[in-house]
Protein backbone atom coordinates (compact mmCIF):
# COMPACT_ATOMS: atom_id res chain seq x y z
CA UNK A 1 0.00 0.00 0.00
CA UNK A 2 1.53 3.42 -0.59
CA UNK A 3 2.42 6.40 1.96
CA UNK A 4 -1.12 8.14 0.23
CA UNK A 5 -3.37 5.04 0.83
CA UNK A 6 -2.13 3.90 4.42
CA UNK A 7 -3.08 7.70 5.31
CA UNK A 8 -5.83 8.07 4.01
CA UNK A 9 -6.95 4.50 5.68
CA UNK A 10 -5.73 5.54 8.93
CA UNK A 11 -8.01 8.91 8.64
CA UNK A 12 -11.15 7.23 7.67
CA UNK A 13 -10.56 4.09 10.44
CA UNK A 14 -9.15 6.75 13.01
CA UNK A 15 -6.22 4.77 13.55
CA UNK A 16 -2.88 4.97 14.22
CA UNK A 17 0.81 4.98 12.13
CA UNK A 18 4.12 4.14 12.25
CA UNK A 19 6.24 5.83 9.80
CA UNK A 20 10.05 7.05 8.80
CA UNK A 21 10.61 10.64 7.54
CA UNK A 22 13.44 10.86 4.39
CA UNK A 23 15.52 12.54 7.38
CA UNK A 24 15.07 9.01 9.11
CA UNK A 25 13.24 9.89 11.87
CA UNK A 26 10.55 7.20 13.06
CA UNK A 27 7.74 8.66 14.34
CA UNK A 28 4.28 7.27 15.33
CA UNK A 29 1.60 9.87 14.55
CA UNK A 30 -2.31 10.21 14.28
CA UNK A 31 -3.36 12.07 10.78
CA UNK A 32 -5.88 13.97 10.92
CA UNK A 33 -5.92 15.75 7.58
CA UNK A 34 -4.66 14.97 3.81
CA UNK A 35 -4.57 17.89 1.44
CA UNK A 36 -2.59 19.77 -0.86
CA UNK A 37 0.26 23.19 -0.10
CA UNK A 38 1.65 24.32 -2.89
CA UNK A 39 0.24 22.30 -5.57
CA UNK A 40 2.04 19.32 -3.12
CA UNK A 41 0.10 16.34 -1.03
CA UNK A 42 1.04 17.03 2.83
CA UNK A 43 -0.74 15.36 5.58
CA UNK A 44 -1.39 16.67 9.07
CA UNK A 45 -0.81 14.70 12.75
CA UNK A 46 -0.45 14.38 15.76
CA UNK A 47 2.92 12.76 17.08
CA UNK A 48 2.84 10.97 20.11
CA UNK A 49 6.26 9.07 20.17
CA UNK A 50 9.11 8.97 18.60
CA UNK A 51 11.94 11.26 17.09
CA UNK A 52 11.64 14.92 16.31
CA UNK A 53 14.70 17.09 15.39
CA UNK A 54 12.78 20.51 17.63
CA UNK A 55 11.85 17.39 20.38
CA UNK A 56 8.72 16.08 21.41
CA UNK A 57 6.50 17.02 24.46
CA UNK A 58 5.37 14.60 26.43
CA UNK A 59 1.89 15.36 25.90
CA UNK A 60 2.62 15.18 21.78
CA UNK A 61 2.90 17.76 18.90
CA UNK A 62 1.00 18.63 15.78
CA UNK A 63 3.29 18.13 12.82
CA UNK A 64 2.98 17.93 9.02
CA UNK A 65 4.94 16.29 6.10
CA UNK A 66 4.30 16.45 2.69
CA UNK A 67 4.06 13.11 1.64
CA UNK A 68 7.41 12.69 -0.84
CA UNK A 69 9.65 13.20 2.72
CA UNK A 70 8.11 9.91 3.70
CA UNK A 71 9.61 6.89 2.92
CA UNK A 72 7.10 4.42 4.50
CA UNK A 73 3.80 4.26 6.60
CA UNK A 74 2.30 1.47 8.24
CA UNK A 75 -1.15 1.27 10.09
CA UNK A 76 -0.53 -0.11 13.82
CA UNK A 77 -2.87 -0.69 16.67
CA UNK A 78 -3.39 1.67 19.68
CA UNK A 79 -5.72 4.43 20.47
CA UNK A 80 -6.99 6.89 18.80
CA UNK A 81 -6.84 10.60 20.23
CA UNK A 82 -6.13 13.99 19.37
CA UNK A 83 -5.38 17.60 21.02
CA UNK A 84 -6.64 21.07 20.71
CA UNK A 85 -6.73 23.51 18.10
CA UNK A 86 -6.83 21.02 15.04
CA UNK A 87 -9.41 23.29 12.95
CA UNK A 88 -6.59 26.23 13.54
CA UNK A 89 -4.13 24.08 12.35
CA UNK A 90 -5.69 22.42 9.27
CA UNK A 91 -6.76 25.89 8.39
CA UNK A 92 -3.06 27.13 8.21
CA UNK A 93 -1.29 23.91 7.19
CA UNK A 94 -3.61 23.79 3.64
CA UNK A 95 -4.54 25.40 0.18
CA UNK A 96 -7.00 22.71 -0.22
CA UNK A 97 -8.18 19.81 2.17
CA UNK A 98 -9.35 16.39 0.58
CA UNK A 99 -10.14 14.24 3.88
CA UNK A 100 -9.81 15.13 7.24
CA UNK A 101 -11.27 13.72 10.96
CA UNK A 102 -13.73 16.02 11.60
CA UNK A 103 -13.83 17.60 15.67
CA UNK A 104 -16.83 16.63 17.14
CA UNK A 105 -18.60 20.17 17.50
CA UNK A 106 -18.30 20.37 13.70
CA UNK A 107 -19.17 16.90 12.76
CA UNK A 108 -22.66 17.53 14.26
CA UNK A 109 -23.34 21.13 13.42
CA UNK A 110 -21.70 20.37 9.46
CA UNK A 111 -24.33 19.25 6.74
CA UNK A 112 -21.06 18.13 4.35
CA UNK A 113 -19.95 14.78 7.14
CA UNK A 114 -21.17 11.77 5.93
CA UNK A 115 -22.13 10.83 9.53
CA UNK A 116 -22.77 12.81 12.67
CA UNK A 117 -21.31 10.76 14.86
CA UNK A 118 -17.90 11.16 16.92
CA UNK A 119 -14.71 11.89 14.63
CA UNK A 120 -16.86 11.91 11.31
CA UNK A 121 -14.71 12.26 8.05
CA UNK A 122 -16.06 14.36 5.73
CA UNK A 123 -14.21 14.99 2.07
CA UNK A 124 -15.08 18.15 0.87
CA UNK A 125 -13.80 21.59 -0.65
CA UNK A 126 -12.70 24.33 1.61
CA UNK A 127 -13.48 28.02 0.42
CA UNK A 128 -11.01 30.11 -0.24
Amino acid sequence: MSVNATLRTAIRCQRPVEMLTAAGRLRQVRPHALGHKDYRLKVLVFQFFGESASGLPSRGAWRSFFLDEIEWAKIIDGPWRSDRNQVAKIETSFDHVDLEVRPRALASASPVTRSKKKGAVSTYRRPR
